[in-house]
């Protein structure tokens, strides 16, 4: 769940010398740059020979089906660990390059990942 805090940064224009000392009138904006996508690099210039592994988490089913299997597609990732928010503690899906996935549940009884 960590990964999907590296998806936007401040640019160094944006960051600020000092701590922001009020909010003003109008309120607080915050612009965040998204982080430049270098997955695909890791098998096509640094070591084509790594089992490469992404993570994905989502609200939407359909869309983690969709997001998972295009990461496989576009970055070359051999495998991705993807999570539904809601059952995010009790159920992972592992899609692999081959397009086939299967679903992982832990049981009632099982010791839950927090």
């Amino acid at each position: 769940m960590a990964a999907a805090i590296s998806d936007f940064y401040l640019t160094p224009e944006q960051l600020q010398e000092h701590k922001i000392q009020g909010i003003a009138e109008n309120g607080f904006k915050l612009d965040l740059a998204p982080v430049p996508k270098k997955l695909g690099l890791i098998k096509s210039e640094w070591n084509p020979e790594t089992v490469l592994v992404s993570f994905k988490l989502e609200t939407d089913n359909e869309l983690l089906e969709s997001k998972s299997l295009n990461a496989i597609k576009t970055y070359g990732v051999d495998m991705v660990v993807a999570n539904e928010l809601q059952t995010r503690r009790t159920q992972v899906t592992i899609y692999h390059k081959d397009t086939t996935f299967k679903v992982l549940e832990i049981g009632e009884n099982d010791t839950k990942i927090d």
